[in-house]
C-alpha cells in the first residue's frame, strides 16, 4: 500500500501531512506492506526519522515499536516503509512517523 506525505511551512512550522484514514485488514488475510513517500515542500530538508508503533486505540503510541505485529522497518531520507504481520488475534495498530529537518529550531 503507497501513501504519499507532504511537508510544508504552515505558519512558519513544518507540517507534515497525508492520508488519515483507517485500514481495516480482515484478520489473518496474509501480511501487507505499507510504503510511504515523502514530498518535502519546505527547503528544510525534512525526512523520515523513525517509527513508532503500539497496540492501541489512543493515537499517537508512545514511542518505539510496541508490537510484534511491526517487522521489517526501513527509513531512508524520503522514502519509510514497515509490514504489518496481520497474523493472531484481531487487533488496533497505532503508528506515527518521527520526522528530522536541518532547522534545529523546528520539529516536525
Amino acid at each position: 500500500m503507497a501513501i504519499q506525505l507532504t511537508a510544508q511551512l504552515v505558519g512558519g512550522k513544518v507540517d507534515v501531512a497525508g492520508d488519515k484514514s483507517r485500514v481495516k485488514l480482515p484478520k489473518d488475510s496474509g501480511s501487507r506492506k505499507f510504503d510511504f513517500k515523502l514530498d518535502d515542500r519546505t527547503g528544510l530538508n525534512v525526512r523520515f526519522a523513525s517509527l513508532s508503533a503500539d497496540e492501541s486505540d489512543s493515537c499517537p503510541p508512545q514511542g518505539g515499536i510496541n508490537t510484534n505485529q511491526v517487522v521489517d522497518v526501513d527509513v531512508s531520507d524520503k522514502k519509510a516503509s514497515f509490514t504489518d504481520l496481520n497474523s493472531g488475534d484481531a487487533r488496533n495498530i497505532c503508528y506515527a512517523w518521527k520526522f528530522a529537518c536541518d532547522d534545529p529550531g523546528q520539529s516536525p
